[in-house]
């Protein structure tokens, strides 16, 4: 199974910017950004018409993320911050019952400086099938050799 995601707009980090509120009871807890919030309500309306005709989700499997991040800064964004925006995403809409379902990222990238009307994720979500899994572990055992 493979499943094609297009989120158009500039990919944000969840982590960068991250503001500080406080319960009724005094104890601190982090909130995402108004950018990141702005993104992911945005990213929502985007997912659910692409993903309304398919089956079986929330996907309940093992899963490889390929990320594509178009950005139209030139400024530098770690890969890693947009992996967990993307991945938050995919469960708060409903196509990842957990994001820890998702095993590897090989062939994820980033590219900025794109013009502003192409700025977007693409994201391209892939079902680990046993000989993908014994092939990781396997290379985990290699290298621990």
């Amino acid at each position: 199974m493979s499943l094609v995601l297009i989120i158009r707009g500039q990919p944000v980090s969840k982590k960068n910017q991250m503001q500080m509120a406080r319960t009724k009871t005094g104890r601190f807890f982090p909130v995402p950004s108004p950018a990141y919030r702005k993104w992911l309500a945005s990213a929502k309306k985007q997912v659910a018409p692409q993903v309304e005709h398919e089956n079986g989700l929330p996907i309940d499997y093992p899963v490889h993320l390929q990320i594509l991040a178009y950005r139209y800064t030139k400024r530098s964004i770690d890969l890693s911050n947009i992996y967990a925006a993307v991945e938050d995403m995919l469960q708060a809409t409903g196509v990842l019952k957990n994001d820890s379902q998702v095993q590897s990222h090989d062939g994820s990238r980033k590219f900025l400086g794109v013009s502003e009307d192409k700025a977007r994720v693409v994201i391209i979500i892939r079902k680990l099938t046993a000989v993908d899994i014994d092939w990781i572990y396997g290379q985990i055992i290699k290298d621990n050799e």
